[in-house]
């Protein structure tokens, strides 16, 4: 009986987890103002700026103007951090000329893991999907590996 409430109590767990990265994502998108802010690159290829609460990693930007011959994109990229870990990672393609999103993800994390994976029109990626493994390492070991490059 208990094994067939095991999914339930695993997708709840899961948007509990959800629920609580998004308030701590849109609590540090209010409080930027309040945060120190680094500029790291900020010319007309793009920027990049990282964002702290003292010596605590919140937030990351990243806008990279893609400008070659026949093609204009404008990556936007945001990881936001709690507790010194990648929590959230957003990232938007934009057609600059018409505003319209070429492509965008959405990944929820927690400390050794990913979450959930959403991309373009709300398509969520399995969780047993290579791909989905794939990134979840990549991106696990890039979170570390920003946290580390901006202290």
């Amino acid at each position: 009986m208990l094994l067939g409430l095991t999914p339930a109590l695993f997708s709840q767990n899961e948007t509990q987890q959800i629920e609580v990265i998004d308030k701590i994502t849109q609590e540090i998108k209010n409080n930027i103002a309040n945060y120190q802010q680094t500029k790291h690159v900020d010319d007309s290829s793009g920027y990049s700026y990282s964002y702290k609460k003292g010596s605590e990693l919140k937030l990351v930007m990243l806008l990279s103007k893609d400008r070659e011959p026949g093609i204009s994109i404008d990556k936007n990229a945001e990881w936001y951090f709690s507790d010194g870990h990648l929590i959230y990672a957003e990232q938007k393609w934009v057609d600059p000329v018409t505003n319209a999103i070429i492509d965008s993800q959405k990944i929820y994390l927690d400390t050794t893991h990913m979450i959930q994976w959403i991309k373009s029109e709300n398509q969520i990626v399995e969780r047993t999907s290579q791909e989905f493994m794939n990134v979840e390492g990549e991106l696990l070991a890039y979170g570390i590996k920003l946290a580390e490059r901006i202290k």
